[in-house]
């Protein structure tokens, strides 16, 4: 079993931040379905936003007995290139209402407001 890490980059632009952590470690802590469509991923590591997606994460390590024990930040100047990776679990379908109709349907995580029927938005167009 590899080595368990104590120490994640937390990477702050000018109005957001993202803790990077490799995708194996979400999945050893089943957390995976948890982490909001916030966040986003590249190859095999997720950058987890810092409001919600990043307590998650921490919390579930504290939960095990094994909190994190140090969080590196490094700042940048005007925006991160994290924001344009691919959103975390864009792919994964979830089940939503149609706002006119009350029926049930199922769409992407990462479908537009203006394209998603459970919205005023995609009906007052």
């Amino acid at each position: 079993m590899a080595k368990l890490r104590n120490t994640f980059d937390l990477v702050l632009d000018s109005s957001h931040g993202w803790l990077k952590v490799p995708m194996a470690e979400l999945e050893r802590l089943n957390i995976v379905d948890a982490i909001s469509s916030h966040s986003y991923v590249r190859n095999d590591v997720a950058y987890l936003e810092q409001d919600v997606d990043m307590v998650t994460f921490l919390d579930a390590r504290v939960a095990e007995g094994k909190p994190v024990a140090k969080v590196k930040e490094h700042s940048r100047n005007g925006q991160s290139r994290i924001r344009k990776y691919a959103m975390f679990g864009g792919d994964r379908m979830i089940t939503k209402t149609n706002l006119l109709t009350g029926v049930e349907f199922e769409q992407r995580v990462d479908t537009p407001r203006a394209c998603d029927p459970s919205t005023e938005l995609y009906h007052s167009m």
